[in-house]
């Protein structure tokens, strides 16, 4: 015997009937929300269809042949000029714009000089550390011996 309560192959002991309704009330949501979604999902493949056999249409038989807008050749010289100058305008303001990167890039290559100069002086300190110690050489004196015995 089971307590009251406990489910036992799909059903709660002691009440089936409002189960059942619940099952059924899901299963009738369930198969309206599936009937709406095949619905809206093949409308929506007759419409892909519709525009790909548009598109298609469009591509292959429409007639896209470049036509001569000028007849003047020296009007579409001037026009050509236009457009070029237009262009070079164009870039020159955004070579304007990049002119403050090249100011940070002259400021970093400077702070690193500075930075490196500490560097640069120990090297030569060193180098004039190893004339000093070929003349002591030349002298005598050792410089592993102690000088102040």
């Amino acid at each position: 015997m089971n307590p009251a309560g406990v489910v036992q192959h799909g059903l709660i002991a002691g009440s089936c009937r409002p189960l059942r309704v619940l099952f059924i009330s899901q299963y009738i949501f369930v198969s309206e929300s599936l009937k709406k979604r095949r619905l809206v999902i093949s409308l929506l493949s007759a419409t892909a269809g519709v525009l790909i056999l548009i598109g298609s249409y469009l591509f292959f038989f429409h007639n896209t042949e470049p036509r001569d807008t000028f007849s003047d050749p020296e009007l579409a010289y001037i026009e050509t000029l236009k457009i070029l100058y237009d262009v070079s305008s164009r870039l020159n303001q955004g070579k304007q714009a990049i002119k403050p990167v090249g100011k940070i890039h002259e400021v970093r290559s400077k702070s690193f000089e500075i930075m490196n100069k500490p560097e640069t002086i120990f090297k030569e300190d060193m180098n004039n550390l190893k004339y000093i110690h070929k003349a002591m050489d030349m002298a005598g004196l050792h410089s592993n011996e102690n000088i102040n015995n």
